[in-house]
């Protein structure tokens, strides 16, 4: 805090640009023998898929199905 009691701040511009250098990056480890391309294909792929369940399971106008107990 400053004397007057106020708040202040300094940005430190190298402390930005370094921790802004791994933006937009992910890391993807694989134990498979696929290269690098093909384990990102099915991973992008993998993520569709589990979107398109997720929008089946979630639709709000989908009817929940009807379960019966057969002990009476």
């Amino acid at each position: 805090m400053a004397k007057s009691g106020a708040f202040t701040y300094e940005r430190d511009f190298k402390k930005i640009d370094k921790a802004a250098e791994n933006l937009g990056f992910f890391c993807l480890l694989s134990t498979t023998e696929l290269d690098s391309t093909e384990v990102l294909i099915k991973y992008r792929n993998k993520d569709v898929i589990e979107k398109v369940f997720d929008d089946i399971n979630n639709d709000r106008s989908a009817k929940s199905p009807l379960y019966q107990s057969l002990n009476l």
